[in-house]
């Protein structure tokens, strides 16, 4: 990435950038910055504020991603600040801000979660102190919707949203770790645009009043970028992260039982000049040969909904409304507008007052309140006078001191998408595993000239140049990557890992991640500079975590398991800590479905708990007696009656 190579470069800028500030130094200074803590009664601050130049003195200096952050109007007013990004992290339980107009405020950790292989969100929030002052009400929301902190790292880069206040701030990286604090002016952001009618999607739609079969969705989004967004913005998969994580929050805090998954990134070139709003998200569908690589795309990665980020700047997003699974598409230009415009795509509007015309459903609408407290939420437009944008979604059972966040006649979005969201959960099957990226070295040790490959699962294919070392990126749990140099001649890899790791040298066993295993046959023949065919796909056998008590806690032990296959929990070597019974959860890896049964048994056989079905991946058993959770397609059955908890002695793997 050009980022990379211009370090020196941004680091001069910001000397530069120093020498000339005649600002004050605002905040308290730190010669070794804060440090990670637990919750404690002084939280760490999460950033100082640095002396920082007038906006002209920055413009003069700046370059990248600052450079495009200046340009935007409503990007207020900007202030160098110095954070350490070890502080984003599930140890945190709680971090402090001090603004420049002097505001401060503590958030406390609500949700820390892995995104997407190497990139992390943690949002916090502040307690609500009118809750806490008036009689308990179940339907009362816990936090102050006007305080709000949401950020996502990866590495020593960091993008955030502060919300004091009801006063918005935006965090972002401007290169060689170093970080700027952005007041927004809401006012000037451009305006959300009407979404379009997706007939197909109208026609079709048949979830008004639906009960859910489900008890939660998980909705995978595939996101786009256009050549001038990746020039402008070096971090733009950053801050489409935080803008998903963001958008989470939002259906977490609503009683909306979905999930967005980052599906991946589609980066193919597109040049969006002179192209609008409705014609990028027709381009996304009608543009040859474009919109045939994103279908392949979406379809290799099972992406339900797909969002491009653009430049463009008559609007901060557009989308199809209720859209069938052909136009689940967004465009947007302001990350923030992410949760917004995938509502669209799930059949919320904007607003409705009376003499309106009434929707289909009528409780299709976002909602906000002109009286006290001012409020409106995700899917509605803004007041005037200016009224907070409150992290929920219109929802007539949840109030914000004591007024209710919409009406059961025309405000009711959570319930809509609680109706639709198996619909477009199910456009497409989960897939086995995410892509993986191979880079291959003609050296041990990762010398020489190396290149890379993409392999999605079920993949076969030659390598690109000869193979002595290889970095694998994105590998996941219960998938087999193997190298073949003849059908005798192999080294393949397999286990309950998930992540990335490296192979320093393929003909040697190395020190390879917890949960992964290398095999092989004995006496092989040295595969380097040998690979001829690289093979990705489900393994063969089953992978089974046992843990010594319930929700995958305690002591454990993971074995692997060949169809055919009937074993006692003991025979297998360290598992004498979950031997005996005394295993209560467990996850197992790699399941292939079909007419495989997978069984755990008590001593004597006389009770049974087996899986069978059509799924084909992992799943997690949070207790052996207890049936909620799995994936559709996996069917669970017990004999022999009575508990399962304590009995667990022995398992068995094969054929139905």
């Amino acid at each position: 990435m050009n980022v990379l190579r211009s370090g020196n470069v941004k680091t001069a800028i910001w000397n530069r950038i120093l020498l000339a500030s005649t600002v004050m130094f605002f905040g308290g200074c730190s010669s070794s910055g804060p440090t990670v803590t637990a919750a404690t009664s002084t939280p760490a601050q999460l950033f100082t504020l640095e002396p920082t130049p007038t906006r002209k003195g920055l413009l003069d200096t700046a370059s990248g991603n600052l450079a495009t952050l200046l340009a935007d109007p409503a990007n207020a007013e900007f202030t160098l600040v110095k954070i350490n990004p070890a502080l984003i992290s599930q140890q945190t339980q709680d971090l402090a801000v001090s603004l420049p107009d002097g505001k401060t405020a503590q958030f406390h950790l609500r949700d820390f979660t892995t995104i997407t292989p190497g990139i992390d969100g943690w949002v916090g929030y502040k307690p609500s102190a009118w809750k806490a002052a008036h009689a308990a009400s179940a339907s009362e929301i816990e936090n102050d919707p006007l305080y709000y902190l949401s950020l996502v790292r990866e590495g020593d880069k960091l993008a955030g949203r502060v919300i004091v206040e009801g006063q918005r701030y935006r965090l972002d990286s401007i290169g060689s770790g170093q970080y700027v604090l952005i007041k927004v002016d809401e006012s000037k952001l451009p305006a959300e645009g009407e979404p379009l009618v997706d007939p197909a999607g109208q026609a079709l739609d048949e979830t008004q009043g639906k009960v859910p079969q489900s008890a939660h969705s998980t909705i995978r989004v595939m996101f786009l970028a256009t050549d001038q967004r990746r020039a402008k913005s070096p971090y733009y998969r950053l801050e489409l992260a935080l803008a998903l994580f963001t958008a989470n929050q939002y259906m977490k805090n609503s009683d909306v039982q979905i999930t967005y998954e980052l599906a991946g990134f589609f980066d193919e070139p597109y040049d969006e000049t002179g192209r609008d709003y409705k014609q990028q998200l027709n381009d996304i569908r009608l543009a040859q040969p474009f919109a045939g690589n994103v279908l392949r795309r979406r379809e290799a990665l099972g992406a339900d909904m797909v969002s491009m980020y653009s430049t463009a700047t008559a609007l901060c997003g557009q989308a199809w409304l209720a859209s069938s699974k052909a136009r689940a598409h967004s465009v947007i230009s302001c990350t923030d507008a992410l949760a917004h415009e995938l509502g669209h795509n799930l059949g919320a509007s904007h607003n409705w007052k009376e003499g309106k015309e009434e929707g289909d459903p009528p409780y299709m609408y976002g909602y906000r309140y002109t009286g006290s407290p001012r409020f409106r939420t995700q899917m509605s437009y803004g007041c005037s006078p200016t009224c907070p944008g409150v992290a929920y979604h219109s929802n007539p059972r949840l109030t914000y001191q004591g007024i209710p966040l919409g009406t059961e006649a025309h405000h009711d979005v959570a319930r809509l998408f609680n109706e639709r969201r198996e619909t477009v959960e199910n456009f497409y099957p989960v897939p086995l595993a995410p892509p993986m990226e191979l880079e291959f070295y003609p050296e041990k040790n990762f010398s020489g000239r190396h290149c890379s490959l993409e392999f999605l699962p079920n993949d076969i294919r030659p390598n690109c140049n000869e193979v002595h070392s290889v970095k694998v990126q994105n590998f996941k749990a219960g998938m087999r990557l193997c190298f073949y140099a003849t059908d005798f001649d192999y080294a393949c890899y397999r286990g309950s890992y998930t992540g990335n790791f490296q192979v320093a040298d393929l003909d040697a066993s190395g020190t390879l991640p917890d949960g992964l295993g290398r095999e092989s046959l004995p006496g092989h023949e040295p595969l380097t500079g040998k690979v001829r065919n690289i093979v990705y796909t489900l393994d063969t056998s089953v992978t089974i975590k046992l843990y010594s008590l319930a929700d995958y806690q305690g002591d454990t032990c993971t074995f692997r398991l060949y169809q055919g296959k009937v074993a006692n929990i003991s025979d297998f070597p360290g598992c004498d800590v979950v031997a005996g019974g005394k295993s209560r959860s467990a996850k197992v890896y790699a399941f292939p479905g079909a007419n495989t049964k997978l069984c755990f048994l008590n001593a004597d056989d006389r009770r049974s708990l087996c899986f069978t079905g059509s799924y084909k991946g992992n799943f997690q058993i949070r207790n052996w007696d207890e049936g909620s959770g799995l994936p559709p397609g996996l069917v669970r059955t017990r004999a022999g009656g009575g508990y399962m908890n304590g009995l667990v002695h022995r398992v068995s793997f094969g054929m139905q």
